[in-house]
């Protein structure tokens, strides 16, 4: 990796400021998220031990595929933190105006909780992360998007972070879910920003956060790109619902739902 001077260093770090600032040079120094050599390895962190057996799950994936450094671990940790402490668990996965073209539907996904939902989708990304049109994109920034995409759903998170109004339209989740991924990288250059050991490795990281942003962000467009990240979140997402359909249909209500892990493949329908 390459070194800087002290002086450099301190220009770029003076010109970046916050988290996000100075596109200028982010866009000189960025690295990219296309897919590296991330791979699953066993107990390669210390990881908090959750009591929820469906946190604990996402927690064990997460650091299955995260990189080895005190930046992501940390991401990592705060985000779990929130999901227990807003009690996801307890958050239905549908807002209380969103309607399906099956009614049925609609009761279906009112009884999957946000963190039910969650947890299913990182099932999901298991099954089908060797499939190309996912494979193409870095593991851990895909998981992440995937754990991510709905945190916007939580009215807690929703009063955490500040929102601008463009127009008059209510602000959906995924634009919720946006500032908090925004908010989440600014507490972490609060925290160690200035102590990173090299700027190319500090706006690697938090355009790699950027990137997050803008896939939640977009992750419901009515169009995007099928080579897109956008595109691989948007139909792990469906496939996920549609197992959580073929689950409640099944089994008649959620009580008895097992979460099945059967292929991904054919369900998820990317273009060609």
């Amino acid at each position: 990796m390459q070194q800087y001077t002290d002086e450099y260093r301190s220009k770029l770090l003076a010109e970046t400021g916050v988290a996000f600032n100075s596109m200028a040079v982010i866009e000189k120094l960025k690295q990219g998220v296309n897919r590296n050599d991330v791979v699953p390895q066993e107990n390669k962190h210390n990881r908090k031990k959750r009591d929820n057996e469906q946190i604990d799950y996402i927690s064990k994936i997460l650091f299955d595929y995260c990189y080895k450094d005190y930046f992501w671990e940390e991401v990592i940790e705060l985000i779990l933190d929130d999901m227990q402490i807003y009690k996801f668990v307890k958050i239905s996965s549908v807002n209380y105006l969103q309607t399906f073209r099956i009614p049925e539907m609609t009761r279906c996904y009112s009884e999957v909780t946000l963190l039910e939902h969650t947890y299913n989708i990182v099932k999901q990304f298991v099954i089908a992360k060797d499939i190309p049109f996912v494979s193409r994109f870095n593991p851990f920034i895909v998981l992440l998007c995937c754990v991510l995409h709905d945190y916007g759903k939580c009215f807690e998170i929703k009063k955490m972070v500040s929102y601008k109004a463009t127009s008059r339209d209510l602000p959906k989740h995924e634009e919720y879910s946006g500032l908090y991924v925004e908010k989440i990288a600014n507490m972490i250059y609060e925290k160690y920003g200035r102590k990173l050991n090299t700027d190319e490795y500090y706006v690697t990281h938090f355009q790699n956060l950027k990137t997050i942003r803008t896939v939640v962000e977009n992750h419901h467009a009515k169009e995007m790109q099928s080579d897109s990240l956008e595109y691989v979140v948007s139909k792990l997402d469906q496939a996920t619902r549609k197992s959580e359909w073929e689950n409640y249909i099944e089994n008649g209500s959620k009580e008895k739902i097992e979460k099945t892990e059967t292929n991904a493949q054919s369900k998820l329908e990317f273009k060609e």
